[in-house]
Parts: C-alpha cells; structure tokens; sequence
C-alpha cells in the first residue's frame, strides 16, 4: 500500500514537472481573457501615444517653415510673403514658393515631407465643404502638395473684410504672440486630424473648437482650439480664417 502511495506520488510530480504537458482549456481561456484586458488598456494608451508623435512632427513643420518665412522677411526689408504673380484665391498656398529656398528646398515642393503633416490623410471639396476625400493634402495640386497654409486672407479682392498678414511689415504686428503666421489646413472650417476628428454627417462647415497646429508671427508653435462661428456664416463669412475670434481664444487672424 505504502509502495503504492509513492509510486503515485512519483507519478504526479513528474506529471506536474513535465515541460511537454499543454495547457488545459481553462487555463487557455484565462490567458485568453488577461491577454484582451491588456489589449483593451494599452491599445488607446498606445494610440494616444502615436497622436502625439505625430503632432511632434506636425509642430517641427511649422516651427521650421516659421523660421524660414521669418528668413524671408528679413530679407526683403521685414516684409511678409506676397506673390503678385498667383491669384489671391491660391497664395495662401503659394507662399511655398517664395520661402522654399529659406527653408532650405531647391526642387518642387510635391512630396516634401516638411510640408506634409503626418496625420494629413483626408480632406472635404466641393461647394461648402460637402464631399469628404480620402486622400492626403499635401498629395493635391490644388493645396500646391502642403498640409499648411500661410494667413493670407487680406490679399482677397473684398476689401477690408478679410483678415490677414501677407505682405505687411513683420514689426507692424501689434501681438505676435497671438497673431497666425502659418497653420493646419483644417483651421479654416474648422475640423482637426490631430485628435482625429472629421465633419459628422450632416455638417457642411465645421465644428467649433476643433483643435488645430498653429505657428505664430513670434515663432512659438501651438495646439489650440479654433472658434467657428455659425452666425458669421448667414453674413457671408463661411471659414474660421474669415473673423478674429473672441479674446479669450490663443490667436487671432488679424495683425492689428
């Protein structure tokens, strides 16, 4: 009986000590259900984290492309970009092409990933905005291959109804902490690609306090909140770049 007893014994511990011997199905499924709670906390912790690359990304953009129109203006006598040769409709992309050499390009813009935003991967044409596009910006001619656009918005032929700094005195700007020298595209409606956001269905303009990338005249690069203003739409000003927002917004259109 005894001799029995350590046979069993025997038996049992050589059993529990066999590296061969597979899991049970309990012991699956336990694994199973650990491995998809880890899943479920890293997973939005993980995404966050890649969002937040990106905007990195985007913010060094527009940091260098900042600089590179601030090289600009000091060399033509503290005067910000202005292209007499593009229509006023285009220049507010245009202005690349000016600046390029400053930020150190000599070829085409297209496919340059310093006017590229990571997170650029739609857009919205048509009248108002209606049609979303699943493609980048930066890869349309329309948009001249950038992510960014340079605040231009004085130039258009409806005078002084526009805000905007192109082609003024650098050292005019009354507020360069607060004034817009370059932003996301997505500022205009607004919507964001950062937090990711798109227009819901139904919404053919924008969404107030969509958050955007925005370099400044002073050279600082911020994420802020962008006002977008339904009543100004029945007046005619139909885009977030078309009206300064209230003071208690981190920048502003006009250089005033």
């Amino acid at each position: 009986m005894e001799a029995g007893r350590r046979i069993s014994s025997r038996l049992l511990k050589a059993k529990i000590m066999n590296p061969k011997r597979g899991f049970t199905l309990i012991e699956l499924l336990v694994v199973i259900a650990i491995i998809g709670i880890l899943a479920a906390i890293l997973f939005p912790a993980l995404a966050a984290a890649k969002n937040r690359a990106k905007r990195t990304v985007c913010l060094n953009n527009l940091k260098q492309i900042s600089f590179g129109i601030q090289i600009y203006t000091d060399n033509h006598e503290n005067t910000l970009p202005l292209d007499p040769n593009h229509s006023p409709t285009n220049f507010c992309m245009n202005y690349e092409q000016l600046i390029k050499g400053d930020v150190g390009l000599n070829g085409a813009i297209s496919n340059n990933a310093l006017f590229a935003c990571p997170s650029d991967n739609f857009f919205y044409s048509g009248a108002y905005a209606s049609s979303l596009v699943s493609q980048s910006a930066h890869s349309q001619e329309i948009y001249n291959f950038s992510s960014y656009a340079f605040n231009a918005g004085n130039i258009f032929v409806i005078t002084n109804r526009w805000p905007g700094i192109a082609g003024g005195k650098m050292n005019s700007i009354k507020n360069s902490t607060k004034t817009v020298l370059v932003y996301d595209l997505p500022a205009c409606l607004p919507f964001s690609w950062h937090q990711p956001q798109r227009l819901p269905s139904g919404v053919v303009m924008g969404v107030n306090n969509s958050k955007n990338m925005i370099g400044f005249a002073d050279g600082h690069v911020s994420y802020v909140k962008i006002f977008y203003d339904e009543v100004n739409v029945a007046t005619g000003h139909d885009q977030t770049w078309q009206y300064d927002p209230p003071d208690s917004y981190d920048y502003k259109w006009s250089g005033d």
